[in-house]
């Protein structure tokens, strides 16, 4: 199975998994264990790791305060403590990243959400700003190694279907718009020559939006290959020779972290674009932000959600969205993919 990480760990548990990370996260409060996860994990010096140690442990303490009230308290105004533990959270990924020193100049949000722009019909149609600078704009680079050169609008319809967690409630509310595919990810041996190749193939229905290269930006160096019925196909540009590993092979032509957290041991990945690339967290952040301004600003837009066939996906994403992001947040500090069972 391929995934954003090479090492893939499974728990077993008899609890909710969200109860299980919220307490695995205290371990974040003791400074010896996180320059140990630095030191380990992250390639951090041990020097360095202390001084950062020392930033971390408020913000997980911080984010584990605000996620405890969003659960403890009414529904209607959840999102605006739980995006503020989300807040505190991405924070964490920058100061374990390169980008640690860039955080002080990037506190504030790096999004936008415009209360008086227009009156939104629904959900689908309300839009937030992500700006060039600010956390979500750093954490953005520090997971995609690009940056968010220029301010860009997105509508909360084209940020819910990245949403594993909430699909069916969003297929339901919304006609469905699936931006994930099932992708299967195959190297093959060619004794004869004693190469490697390397073959990708995209899961695809003839009534869901076409698959292209242009929409596949976690594709690198491939050509198109002839269709199946049920698969668009592309091969690696490129063969190996025997001796090199799978995942070194696959590591050359797919971008580990445009890959979603796989259901049982299929891979999924985001149809986007590279304008905006939408890595797993990157919705849950948008969506959190979104609910947590008009939490604050927009009343009536709330109570008019609340009414509406849209409110079950937002009812959903209060847990399933914190529980997916706690899950990546943890796998990163690992630096491998966490399941559990």
């Amino acid at each position: 199975m391929f995934a954003r990480y090479p090492k893939v760990s499974t728990i077993g548990t008899t609890r909710d998994p969200l109860s299980d990370l919220l307490v695995m996260a205290e371990f974040l409060e003791s400074p010896d264990y996180v320059v140990e996860i630095l030191s380990t994990r992250h390639n951090v010096s041990a020097g360095d790791a202390a001084r950062r140690a020392a930033r971390i442990g408020p913000h997980v303490r911080t984010a584990l305060a605000y996620l405890t009230q969003a659960f403890s308290g009414p529904a209607e105004v959840a999102f605006l403590p739980a995006y503020y533990g989300i807040l505190n959270l991405i924070k964490v990924y920058i100061l374990t990243s390169s980008k640690h020193m860039q955080l002080n100049q990037n506190r504030w949000h790096g999004a936008a959400y415009d209360v008086y722009r227009k009156a939104s019909r629904n959900l689908k149609t309300e839009e937030v700003t992500v700006h060039p600078h600010g956390a979500i704009s750093l954490f953005y680079e520090v997971i995609t190694g690009r940056s968010i050169s220029q301010k860009t609008r997105i509508k909360m319809g084209d940020v819910y279907p990245y949403i594993q967690n909430v699909g069916a409630e969003w297929d339901i509310a919304a006609s469905p718009e699936h931006r994930l595919r099932g992708a299967d990810i195959v190297v093959t041996l060619d004794n004869g020559a004693a190469q490697k190749s390397l073959e990708i193939r995209i899961g695809h229905r003839p009534h869901l939006r076409p698959i292209t290269l242009r929409n596949l930006p976690f594709l690198v160096d491939v050509r198109r290959g002839p269709p199946t019925p049920f698969a668009e196909v592309f091969h690696a540009k490129s063969r190996y020779p025997a001796t090199m590993t799978d995942d070194e092979i696959m590591s050359r032509h797919l971008r580990r972290e445009l890959f979603y957290c796989p259901l049982e041991r299929n891979a999924f990945v985001a149809l986007c674009t590279s304008r905006l690339l939408m890595f797993e967290e990157l919705p849950i952040v948008l969506a959190f932000f979104h609910l947590s301004s008009v939490a604050r600003y927009n009343p009536e837009l709330l109570t008019r959600l609340r009414e509406s066939r849209y409110w079950p996906v937002i009812s959903s994403l209060r847990y399933h969205g914190v529980a997916r992001f706690m899950l990546l947040f943890w796998s990163h500090i690992q630096q491998e993919l966490i399941l559990f069972k």
